[in-house]
């Protein structure tokens, strides 16, 4: 076992566990894209820490993952959406 084997056990555990906790409280509302997401990090977040604990992933990737995840995260939740519908910001007054 590698030198880090406890925390990358432990990883795995909680990430395992995190996913299938997910999964059984989205059970009664459906498999939306938020709970896509979050599964997709409980699953993913284990093996990027384990790959990095490992050193083959150089720390540049480490980063430029974790903010596409943070990327894809930001829109779906809300957070600085600018849909527009004639012309105005959602939610404002149009002058005329």
């Amino acid at each position: 076992m590698s030198e880090h084997g406890w925390i990358e056990i432990t990883a795995l555990a909680v990430g395992g566990l995190s996913a299938i906790l997910v999964l059984l409280t989205g059970r009664a509302k459906g498999i939306g894209p938020q709970i896509r997401l979050t599964l997709a990090v409980c699953l993913v977040a284990p093996i990027i820490i384990i790959l990095g604990l490992e050193k083959i992933l150089s720390s540049e990737t480490i980063a430029a993952v974790i903010g596409a995840f943070i990327g894809a995260g930001v829109p779906a939740s809300g957070v600085g959406s600018s849909t527009t519908s004639g012309g105005t910001l959602s939610g404002g007054s149009q002058s005329k």
